[in-house]
Formats: structure tokens, sequence, C-alpha cells
């Protein structure tokens, strides 16, 4: 299967694809939303200009992985980020896990209009200061 990267823009991801071979693709609305809550998670709160609100405070939790409650306040920030910007997500239940090269997240939602259960799984590379390794995203 051919790699995909897909193309941003301003911190938000686009429904278009560029695949190996150069040719662009459309991606079907969820893994657009899957993108775009990665994004979202992934940039820091207040780094995007013209939306100082775009982003999460992950990163500042990252840094003691030794710690449960470093855990419990990742999921917090995870649930309150999904919350405060998708109207059509409720019910989110987060399950986190830290180890020194990875944080692992586990994230449930219903959709309020179709009652649909989803289930995003991402695996986010961390550097040995304990921070986001967007070298290896």
């Amino acid at each position: 299967m051919a790699s995909i990267n897909v193309l941003t823009l301003q911190g938000m991801s686009t429904d278009k694809v560029i695949n190996s071979l150069g040719s662009i693709g459309v991606v079907s609305q969820h893994e657009k939303l899957q993108q775009d809550i990665r994004t979202l998670l992934l940039t820091r709160k207040g780094s995007l200009l013209g939306n100082p609100e775009y982003g999460s405070n992950l990163y500042r939790y990252l840094f003691d992985n030794s710690s449960n409650t470093n855990v419990l306040l990742i999921n917090d920030e995870v649930k309150s980020v999904l919350l405060n910007n998708y109207n059509f997500i409720k019910d989110v239940t987060i399950e986190s896990e830290i180890d020194s090269t990875l944080l692992y997240l586990k994230i449930d939602y219903v959709t309020v209009n179709t009652n649909l259960s989803t289930r995003l799984e991402y695996k986010i590379p961390l550097n040995s200061e304990g921070g986001i390794n967007y070298g290896r995203l």
C-alpha cells in the first residue's frame, strides 16, 4: 500500500492527499476527522496566527511520563479540546498511556445526531526529553 502525505494549511488538514506516485486523492470524512483531531491535539495552543484558541496544551503534560497525575491531565486535556472544538461530539472517554518513546491515546466518542460510537487510536512519538517528536510523526 502506498504511503499518503496529508496536505496541511494553517494547521488544518484538507480532504486532499498526495500519494507516493504524485496522484491527488480524497479521503473519507472519518479519515479527515481523524487527521484533523490529530493536528488539533499536536498543535500548541496559541501558535496558529489568526486563531490563538486553536490547538491544545497536551505538550505540557508529557515531560514526566512516570506520573499517573499526568495521565489524568492528558485525558482531561484531550476531552476538553474535543468537546470545545467539535459540537457534534458527546460522551468522550479517553484512555492514555505513556512510555519512554510513545504516547498512546484511545479516544471513544459518540456523535450527537447519529449516536454512532467511534474509536480513534493514536501513537504519538516522544523525544528523549519527553516532548512530542515532530520529526517522527
